[in-house]
Order: structure tokens, then C-alpha cells, then sequence
């Protein structure tokens, strides 16, 4: 049975944005070591039986086996902003990020060429690029819009001219914003502080005759990091609210958090979900990306599981591939430790944790005792 195991195991992971940031835009998002390395907020493209993963700080990624092992793909240019989406178009490849242009190419690993800021309908930028955030482009059939926010003020959309996709031709709409009687959506670890959230990080994903337009909440540090969905019969809405949000969520274990990601059509002919999920040791921007099966229920409800650390099948399904842990709880034994490195931080269940051996030690062991 072909597996794999979140975090995605992805080679090259990039040197975190921030760790290029001047002292003064750290903000929220973490003090602490400033070397780290991160990669978040996926897009997955599936063609030809392969998966072509973009993400933040670095592309791509592709896996030719259903995600259990991946390579890495440089592109041009490697790194647009947080939160790259593409598309493919028209026989084009779209290609936008956070405060970014619109970009185009013949190939889905590029070289990209720039067209453009977004346009307004009437002329004008579509959005200052300070606040365009979080972008998604969707094409449907031969229709093409433009979802994007991060922020309390909410999910804004639009439709873009198929001739000249940098162009909007409907005028810009809120779709939905924050909702502090959604209690998942409550900024904080605990959702303890109603007044604000992270709004963000926007797909849409049309399965069952309807529109569902994920998102995510209330911010990338927490572990209760989730995505929920609203639905619609249009591509601009109206959207309704269901009540089983939010439908991907992780907040135990090694797999802390699962929000702003996508939800696809890929290995098998199934739907699946690629979400981000904290590391978050050095820095609140320290991430990595995991993924699950999806599914629509009996009532045409998008879900996403499970999610968690053990081995899946990549051919998808409910049940896991019947790997457990055995040690988890049971004191473990090690030749050496480094300081503060414990040996029981092995089992603990915490992806910020970790026994490490002595520097001077030749031959590092560990057992368990049950």
C-alpha cells in the first residue's frame, strides 16, 4: 500500500520570508530565532496524473504518486508573495499572490511572464496591492473571476474579462466577512477575543451542482487554525452559511492546525484537501503543508478527513492505512540528552518538541519501556 504522512515530506523547503524582514515588521506573528524555514497556504494544480503544489516563499512542488513522495520544481519567479494561486485558462497558466500582479505562461512551471495589476470595471487598481491579499483565481468553463482577503472586512470576488484577464467586469462585492457568532472564527488560541479574525485565504471548488467557497480562520499561529465554507448556486453568491463548519480542523497532536489551503479534484477521482499546519518552534511563520481526503455527504456538504499524523493511503477513502503508534505515554530511555532536549519529548504528541542526543555522544540510542 502506497502511504503518505503530514507534514508533507517536501524537499527544499524555503528559508522563511521573515527571516529576510527587518526587527520592525516581526509584529504578532512571532519573536524568537530569526533562521527558519517555512512553506504555507497551498494551490494544487492535478494534470496528467500529476500534482503540482504551489505555495508560499518557493515553488513548486509536483508528485507523479498521489502525494507520497514529492520533488521540487524551481520556477520563474520563485517566489511571487504569500499565498500564490494559479490557474490554468484559455490554454494559459494565471498565475497571482498576495500584493502581487497578474502573471501568464505557456507551462504550469513557468518561466511567467507579468501583464498587470487588477483593473477595476470603469479603470483604476482593482484593490491597492497593500490590501490584496490572499488571492484565488477559478475558472468555470469559460468564465473566470477573483476571490481574495485576509482580514476581518472579509471575502471580496469579482469577474474578470475572459479576453483580458487583468480586467474586472463586475464591480468589486463582499461576499462574506467575520461573523463573531461563528465562535471557530474568534481570534486566539481559544477563540477568547470576538472583536477580530483573520479572515482569509479563499478557494473555490464546484462539486454537486453548487459552489463552495472555503476560507479560513481566525490566524495562522493558533492551533485551532481551521477552514469552513459558505455554498452558493452562483460563482458571486449569493452565500449561505452551513451548519457544519468548520470542515477542516486539527487542533491536537503532531498536525497543529489545518486551514488556508484548497480542495481538488486529484488522485483516484477524488477530492482532496491540501491545508497549511504549524511547526511554529523558531517563528509563527515556521509552517508546513498536509493533506486529506474530501467528500461530499449525503446531503452535498463539503467535509475534509481525517486529518491527523498517521499514514494514509494515497488512494484515498475514510479508513487510514492501520498504522498506530505504540511507545505514546510510555517512558523512553536515551543514551544522551541535550539540554532541554528530553527523551520523553519523542512521544509527546507535539510537532515543537523533541529529544535530541548529547553532542559528544558516539553511538545515540533510545528504547522504550512498556
Amino acid at each position: 500500500m502506497s502511504t503518505y504522512c503530514n507534514p508533507l515530506s517536501l524537499p527544499n523547503y524555503p528559508r522563511g520570508r521573515y527571516t529576510f524582514a527587518p526587527d520592525e515588521h516581526i509584529g504578532w506573528i512571532g519573536e524568537g530565532r530569526r533562521d527558519f524555514r517555512e512553506t504555507a497556504d497551498p494551490t494544487v494544480l492535478y494534470e496528467g496524473g500529476r500534482y503540482i503544489l504551489y505555495s508560499s516563499a518557493g515553488m513548486a512542488w509536483t508528485s507523479d504518486d498521489g502525494g507520497a513522495t514529492w520533488q521540487h520544481r524551481q520556477v520563474e519567479p520563485n517566489d511571487v508573495g504569500y499565498a500564490p494561486t494559479v490557474v490554468r485558462f484559455g490554454g494559459r497558466y494565471l498565475l497571482t499572490a498576495c500584493h502581487a500582479p497578474l502573471y501568464v505562461a505557456d507551462n504550469p512551471l513557468g518561466p511567467f511572464r507579468e501583464v498587470g495589476r487588477f483593473r477595476a470595471v470603469g479603470g483604476g487598481e482593482l484593490e491597492p496591492p497593500k490590501y490584496f491579499g490572499d488571492p484565488m483565481l477559478f475558472a468555470d468553463e469559460e468564465r473566470l473571476f477573483l476571490y481574495w482577503g485576509l482580514a476581518h472586512d472579509g471575502i471580496k470576488g469579482v469577474e474578470l474579462s475572459p479576453g483580458d484577464p487583468a480586467q474586472a467586469i463586475t464591480e468589486r462585492a463582499v461576499l462574506f466577512a467575520y461573523n463573531p457568532d461563528h465562535a471557530w472564527e474568534r481570534f486566539g488560541e481559544h477563540h477568547e477575543d470576538p472583536t477580530r479574525s483573520y479572515i482569509e485565504g479563499p478557494w473555490m471548488l464546484k462539486a454537486g451542482g453548487r459552489y463552495h467557497l472555503t476560507y479560513t480562520g481566525p490566524g495562522t499561529r493558533f492551533a485551532n487554525y481551521a477552514m469552513g465554507t459558505y455554498v452558493a448556486d452562483q460563482p458571486l453568491g449569493p452565500f449561505t452559511y452551513p451548519d457544519h463548519n468548520p470542515i477542516c480542523a486539527s487542533p491536537h497532536g503532531l498536525i497543529r492546525g489545518a486551514g488556508h489551503g484548497c480542495v481538488i479534484r486529484g488522485h483516484g477521482d477524488r477530492l482532496w484537501a491540501f491545508f497549511t499546519c504549524g511547526a511554529q518552534v523558531a517563528h509563527g511563520f515556521e509552517r508546513r503543508i498536509g493533506m486529506a481526503p474530501a467528500h461530499l455527504d449525503e446531503r452535498g456538504a463539503l467535509r475534509v478527513g481525517p486529518v491527523g499524523e498517521l499514514p494514509m493511503p494515497v488512494a484515498g477513502g475514510e479508513a487510514d492505512a492501520g498504522l498506530r503508534p505504540v511507545n505514546r505515554t510510555f517512558p523512553m530511555r536515551a543514551s544522551s540528552q541535550a539540554p532541554g532536549r528530553d527523551p520523553a519529548y519523542m512521544m509527546d504528541g507535539d510537532l515543537r518538541t523533541w529529544w535530541q542526543p548529547a553532542a559528544d555522544d558516539p553511538r545515540p540510542t533510545t528504547r522504550g519501556r512498556r
